[in-house]
C-alpha cells in the first residue's frame, strides 16, 4: 500500500476544531478522523479511526498525535486541507472523489471529498463534497428575526465559493451556534435585519436539536462571522 500526501499551503483561519485522540493509536499527519463524542464544557471532540459507521471526520494537521494527546484540525470554511490518501489501486487524478477508509487513516475512493490542485506534483488539495466534516459556505443577508427564537435567522443567500453556483433564497435559515452572534436585548435584535455575515454548513449530530424553532436538522447552516448591527 502507498501512502501520498495531498494538500497545499494551509491559511489562517479563526476556527478551529480541537479534539483528544482516544483512538488508542497514533494519528498520523494530515491522517483521517472520526468524531466520536463531543466534550460540551471544553468544547473539544473525541476522535477514532473511522470505522464505518461514522458521520463526521477531520483532517489531522502536519504533525501526528499520540493516543491520549490532542491535536487541531481546520474546517474547510471555503478553504482547501491537506489529507492523507491511498494510491494503491488507482492513481489519483484531478478532481476524483474520495471518501474515509474503514480501519485506515486515509482516504480513497469514495465520495466525500473531491481533489482539486497539484495531482502532477504528487501533491494535491481536497474539498468536502458538503458531507462528512463541513459544507459550503455562504454569504448572506439577515431577511427576518423572531424575537421569540432568538437563535436563528431567515437569510437570503447572496454568494458561495468559487466554482460553484449559489442559490439565491429568502427561506435559508441560518443558527447561532456559538450563541454569541444573536446575544441581543429584543429591541435591538430586531436590528439584525439587513445585516450581513458568513455561514457554513456543519454536520453536528452531538449539538442539541430540539431547543429551537425551528427544529435543527443535523446538517445546518452555522453563522462564523456577522456585520454589527447598527445602532448597537
Amino acid at each position: 500500500m502507498t501512502h501520498q500526501h495531498m494538500g497545499v499551503n494551509r491559511q489562517p483561519n479563526d476556527m478551529v476544531i480541537r479534539w483528544e485522540n482516544t483512538s488508542g493509536e497514533l494519528v498520523p499527519a494530515f491522517g483521517v478522523v472520526q468524531a466520536d463524542s463531543f466534550d460540551n464544557d471544553s468544547v473539544t471532540y473525541s476522535v477514532i479511526k473511522p470505522d464505518g459507521d461514522g458521520s463526521l471526520f477531520f483532517l489531522n494537521g502536519p504533525t501526528a498525535v499520540p493516543a491520549g494527546k490532542f491535536g487541531n484540525s481546520q474546517p474547510w470554511n471555503g478553504k482547501a486541507l491537506i489529507a492523507l490518501i491511498d494510491t494503491s489501486d488507482a492513481e489519483i487524478a484531478l478532481g476524483s472523489d474520495l471518501s474515509p477508509t474503514e480501519g485506515e487513516w486515509f482516504l480513497s475512493n469514495g465520495s466525500d471529498y473531491k481533489v482539486v490542485s497539484n495531482v502532477d506534483s504528487g501533491e494535491a488539495s481536497v474539498l468536502p463534497n458538503g458531507g462528512s466534516g463541513s459544507g459550503a459556505t455562504i454569504l448572506f443577508e439577515i431577511s427576518s428575526v423572531d424575537t421569540s427564537c432568538k437563535d436563528y435567522a431567515v437569510v437570503e443567500v447572496l454568494g458561495g465559493p468559487c466554482g460553484s453556483t449559489p442559490v439565491r433564497s429568502d427561506v435559508l435559515n441560518v443558527f447561532d451556534e456559538a450563541g454569541c452572534f444573536f446575544d441581543l436585548p429584543d429591541n435591538e435584535f430586531s436590528n439584525l435585519v439587513g445585516v450581513r455575515g458568513f455561514a457554513v454548513q456543519l454536520e453536528m449530530p452531538f449539538a442539541d436539536s430540539t431547543r429551537s424553532c425551528p427544529e435543527k436538522p443535523e446538517c445546518r447552516w452555522v453563522i462564523t462571522q456577522l456585520c454589527c448591527p447598527d445602532p448597537i
